[in-house]
């Protein structure tokens, strides 16, 4: 979720309740303590600020939600990111998830 539903017209409400949706099927599909991190920002801005506030009213960090702004990078065909951008971006996640203890 982000930045093609933007580019693909995505209203905010129609946005906030799919991402409700996906945050609820992971709780549901894993546990209520599996951390979940919403990364952003890797190929557009996408819907962020409508993000930001779902995570906000889920209760961000203090329940399990963690925002992750990732470098951005279109260097890739089409303005995508690389190869070497999703390199760089795997690691930046690894040490985000370290940073953050998240692994078990």
């Amino acid at each position: 979720l982000g930045t093609n539903d933007q580019d693909c017209g995505s209203s905010e409400n129609g946005f906030k309740t799919k991402m409700i949706a996906l945050i609820d099927y992971l709780r549901d599909s894993y546990a209520e303590d599996v951390p979940i991190i919403w990364a952003y920002n890797f190929a557009g801005y996408g819907c962020d600020d409508w993000a930001f506030e779902v995570i906000e009213q889920l209760g961000g960090e203090e329940n399990g939600i963690y925002l992750f702004k990732m470098s951005r990078e279109q260097n890739g065909a089409n303005g995508h990111p690389s190869l070497e951008g999703h390199y760089a971006a795997a690691d930046e996640l690894v040490s985000f998830i370290k940073d953050k203890k998240l692994l078990y």
